[in-house]
């Protein structure tokens, strides 16, 4: 399974004051990013559209960095090969994260991601090996809820590597499955405390061979999984993880939430989670509202209709 490394746009804010500072810090990036690569090489880097515009030191940016003849040219080569081979990232479109009362797009896409943050040198707070970050779903009334306290895993130096070294290779080492169809015939075998509605059937195996969603969904439907592992009574789903619907999309198009359970009985699904990078939702009950073990997805699909969106 691919893990990506964000990059922390938030930690190319701190300017270098001078130029051998700047490159000293572009060099131990890249060599904390060739020793992941040692680690696993399932990893990809990301990075938002504005990073070759980043200034790393007054007037001074990635771009000229990059051109930069007294810079290594294989570390420019390499840095600008890894950068470029994915298209970037952006602000998610329910939730916002915040670092420090800053907003942030790459520790928003590795939480929701289940990834890694990759931050530069560039002040002591970004050192650490775990990084305290808020965030805030955005409800389809446009309101924002109460913010919720999560931790987003930082790599910053080749002891912060070290650290998360296992984490690391058994995420990487995760083999997803090759199709749609596959996922949903393995269901019970991937996700043993996740329960499925037969409307899920036909989303998953429209899922072929190479469409990138199939990665996406199963890291959700993980997310999800170990979520019901780790389920007690009163517990409920963590909220960081599902958003609820807006009473105003409830009243006007509950009925598209209701779906057919393997017991024979249909329930409404108010409750769903995000897949990263696609306007891909997964509708769930909790187990509290099903056998009180697992649980049951009722949707995978495309986002459905809200009051604001339909």
């Amino acid at each position: 399974m691919v893990m990506e490394l964000f990059v922390n746009e938030l930690s190319f804010q701190g300017l270098a004051d001078n130029l051998w500072i700047a490159r000293s810090r572009m060099q131990q990036l890249i060599e904390v990013t060739v020793d992941s690569y040692s680690v696993s090489d399932g990893i990809e880097i990301r990075v938002d559209g504005e990073h070759f515009a980043v200034e790393l030191a007054e007037g001074y940016f990635l771009s000229t960095w990059i051109d930069d003849q007294d810079v290594d040219f294989e570390q420019r080569r390499f840095w600008s090969s890894q950068i470029s081979k994915h298209p970037p990232v952006d602000y998610l479109t329910d939730i916002d994260c915040y670092y420090e009362e800053k907003r942030a797009i790459g520790l928003a896409n590795a939480y929701v991601c289940e990834s890694i943050v990759l931050s530069l040198a560039s002040e002591k707070r970004w050192l650490e090996d775990t990084l305290e970050i808020e965030l805030l779903q955005i409800s389809d009334g446009n309101c924002e809820l109460d913010p919720i306290p999560a931790f987003v895993s930082n790599v910053v130096t080749k002891q912060s590597i070290e650290s998360h070294k296992e984490w690391i290779q058994k995420r990487t080492q995760t083999q997803v499955p090759n199709s749609g169809r596959e996922l949903w015939e393995a269901r019970e075998q991937y996700f043993p405390s996740l329960a499925f509605c037969e409307s899920t059937e036909n989303a998953l195996i429209s899922l072929r061979s190479g469409d990138s969603r199939i990665g996406r969904v199963f890291a959700t439907l993980s997310r999800l999984n170990r979520q019901a592992i780790d389920w007690t009574p009163g517990s409920g789903i963590s909220p960081a993880m599902i958003s609820p619907e807006s009473p105003e999309t409830m009243e006007q198009f509950g009925v598209k939430r209701q779906f057919q359970c393997p017991d024979g009985q249909f329930r409404i699904f108010h409750l769903h989670s995000r897949v990263a990078e696609f306007s891909w939702r997964v509708h769930v009950v909790p187990p509290s509202q099903w056998d009180g073990k697992r649980i049951l997805v009722g949707y995978i699909g495309p986002h459905l209709p809200t009051k604001k969106f339909h």
